[in-house]
């Protein structure tokens, strides 16, 4: 147990470290690490059912937003006029979300989840097309926004975080930068804040309905809140190094991890759906896979 505890800690850290950095809540590493080796089969079969991996997923997910939220908001980044409808916005689909993963089975989330990445690689390539260099750390005084678009975005994201486990910065922030023309640092700034809104209201709702397994939960939550500061730390030290390289290699030391436990997994149906998305080594993936951290890596900047 002693051992298991540091081995959350230390992930809880590396999972904080790089959700701040580039602007995402950890679900997205946390998440696979679950299936492949804390759930039933795994290593560690700490999880049983779908629902208490992405209930516990979220609650890291939470401390490090909630984390990373308090520095941005110290530093007056986000936009709050955007921040506050955009959270209560994904208050009805946070709690949706919750709900429905409770019917899911272990193949139902291998399935969707892996289809949920390809959704992701495919917006990546899109990012990597329209990529927009926006290096404006506030708005003008004339901004405006869709603020219908942006709350029924909102709504969407919070089902998908909930249901998933994972932040909704990943969806969130090339949303309000693409569909409603935000800055990138100002995206990645209030999103965060909606993320730690929507985690909130997901969490209440999984711990309510027994989802959550507290072990792996509070020590990683604890490792990724400190990690969060690392990650911010690390972000207002960036004019000193090259951005671009150093979320290279971070993103490296991720695809090692994810790759690993995806390929550390028998075969399956559902299985071969991840690696096509995670499995492949950083140096043979098309460019487009790698504009994920190319378009929160501008975040980093906050």
């Amino acid at each position: 147990m002693g051992l298991d505890i540091l081995l959350f800690l230390l992930l809880g850290l590396f999972v904080g470290t790089f959700g701040t950095l580039v602007g995402i809540g950890g679900g997205l590493i946390c998440v696979p690490i679950f299936i492949f080796f804390l759930s039933d089969g795994g290593v560690y079969p700490y999880f049983h059912t779908a629902a208490q991996i992405t209930g516990t997923s979220l609650v890291i997910v939470f401390a490090n937003a909630l984390s990373g939220t308090f520095a941005y908001i110290r530093q007056k980044r986000v936009y709050f006029a955007a921040a506050v409808p955009f959270a209560l916005a994904t208050l009805p689909g946070a709690f949706l979300g919750s709900y429905i993963v409770d019917d899911f089975t272990g193949p139902m989330l291998y399935i969707s989840y892996g289809s949920f990445l390809l959704l992701m690689a495919l917006m990546m390539y899109w990012n990597a097309m329209n990529k927009k260099h926006a290096d404006v750390h506030t708005l003008p005084a004339d901004f405006t926004f869709n603020r219908s678009l942006g709350v029924g975005a909102s709504a969407g994201v919070g089902f998908i975080s909930s249901i998933f486990g994972i932040g909704g910065g990943v969806i969130h922030v090339p949303l309000m930068v693409y569909l409603l023309g935000f800055p990138v640092h100002v995206a990645t700034a209030t999103s965060h804040f909606v993320l730690a809104c929507s985690a909130t209201f997901g969490v209440i709702s999984h711990v309510w309905l027994g989802h959550v397994i507290w072990t792996p939960a509070i020590c990683i939550s604890i490792g990724a809140a400190i990690g969060a500061q690392i990650g911010f730390q690390c972000v207002a030290l960036q004019q000193a190094v090259n951005r671009t390289s150093q979320h290279r290699n971070l993103y490296r030391v991720v695809e090692v991890g994810t790759g690993s436990a995806v390929r550390a997994q028998r075969a399956g149906g559902q299985i071969i759906i991840a690696k096509m998305v995670v499995g492949k080594p950083f140096h043979h993936r098309p460019k487009a896979f790698v504009t994920l951290f190319q378009i929160f890596g501008h975040g980093g900047q906050l």
